[in-house]
């Protein structure tokens, strides 16, 4: 697969995240199967279903492990077996494949994402307002404490006399 040990171990280093969003994942793709008449005819039943998302999940982790060797290339091999075996087109699972990359990738972006860091560390440095800042003037027109159209310039001595007062 072209991957270097860099990457392997990035991979691996996900695949707790990956373990815990894989089942979500497939309920959503499998949901799907169910709805679709091209798909939902390769099932029997549900347990049948259950045994392939089951054989669905392992096969995610395998790919998750970040090692692609000599048992992972059989594995993938049985399973293009099965699917030719059965008839089931390409489309079909490389779209699944698609369905199943997409929701593991919005639940990594979700946990990874910046703005997640930011809002946690924002809550810890959090502190009061000191009580000079909150007891500034408001201003007549908008109630705000801030500086507005609406309040007339001050010179440059009653800037220096009343920080709150600066631009």
């Amino acid at each position: 697969m072209e991957m270097g040990a860099d990457q392997q171990a990035t991979v691996a280093a996900v695949r707790p995240l990956i373990e815990s969003l894989i089942g979500g994942a497939l309920d959503k793709f499998y949901d799907r199967v169910r709805n679709q008449p091209e798909t939902s005819p390769f099932f029997r039943d549900a347990g049948h279903m259950t045994s392939a998302k089951s054989a669905q999940a392992t096969h995610w982790m395998n790919i998750a492990r970040g090692q692609f060797d000599a048992s992972f290339y059989d594995s993938v091999r049985r399973i293009g077996t099965v699917h030719a075996r059965i008839g089931l087109e390409p489309r079909w699972y490389v779209g699944a494949y698609a369905l199943v990359l997409e929701n593991l990738l919005e639940g990594i972006g979700r946990h990874y994402s910046p703005w997640r860091r930011l809002v946690k560390g924002s809550a810890r440095r959090a502190r009061p307002m000191p009580a000079s800042r909150s007891s500034r003037r408001r201003c007549s027109t908008w109630n705000c404490r801030s500086r507005c159209i609406s309040r007339k310039p001050r010179s440059n001595a009653t800037r220096r006399s009343r920080p709150w007062a600066r631009r």
